[in-house]
């Protein structure tokens, strides 16, 4: 048995009681001797320090795993890239059709006859000119096959001029592309 002081009389009284032979207050866990009164005369809990070591353990292995795996952050990177990548060739694409679909109306506009335009094909060549074939009335009535380009940097050049024959026999004639027909649509 220990012997433990009394908070309210001072006096040296057992643990084993509870209430002081002197002065009759009850004893409580403030008097019981350190250690002791915060736990209730049970030891303390490991908990705390577990989980602590835990939460440590977890910061290391991921610093160690961040340290010996980059390719792992590498290969988020490229696909973030090539994300971004193939979003600017859509706008890219998306800008070159919409070139394509305003050269068609003007090709439709210039025409002696617009009522009679009809678009056969319009290629979207790798350096970004447009080349148009398409079918127009000619001034004796009679539909004929023409051609146009629309340069990537420049001016419509229409086929039925010596000017516009020089453009499309360079930037058409034995070039390939994506047909981009269906997304202008007929003007």
């Amino acid at each position: 048995m220990a012997l433990i002081t009394c908070p309210h009389c001072g006096a040296k009284v057992g643990d084993q009681g509870r209430a002081c032979p002197q002065c009759g207050s009850p004893l409580s866990d403030a008097a019981a001797p350190p250690g002791e009164a915060a736990t209730g005369g049970r030891a303390p809990s490991l908990l705390p320090v577990l989980f602590g070591g835990f939460l440590i353990a977890c910061v290391v292995a991921a610093l160690w795993w961040k340290h010996h795996h980059p390719s792992d952050t590498a290969a988020n990177m490229s696909a973030s890239e090539a994300t971004r990548e193939r979003s600017a060739a859509e706008s890219r694409f998306n800008e070159s059709v919409r070139r394509a679909m305003l050269g068609s109306i003007t090709l439709h506009e210039a025409q002696l006859h617009p009522d009679s335009y009809q678009l056969e094909h319009a290629i979207l060549s790798e350096d970004g000119d447009v080349c148009y074939t398409y079918h127009t009335r000619n001034e004796s009535g009679g539909m004929t096959v023409e051609h146009a380009v629309l340069p990537a940097e420049g001016r419509l050049a229409f086929g039925d001029t010596e000017a516009g024959r020089e453009v499309w026999d360079k930037s058409c004639a034995k070039q390939t592309g994506t047909d981009v027909t269906a997304n202008i649509g007929p003007h």
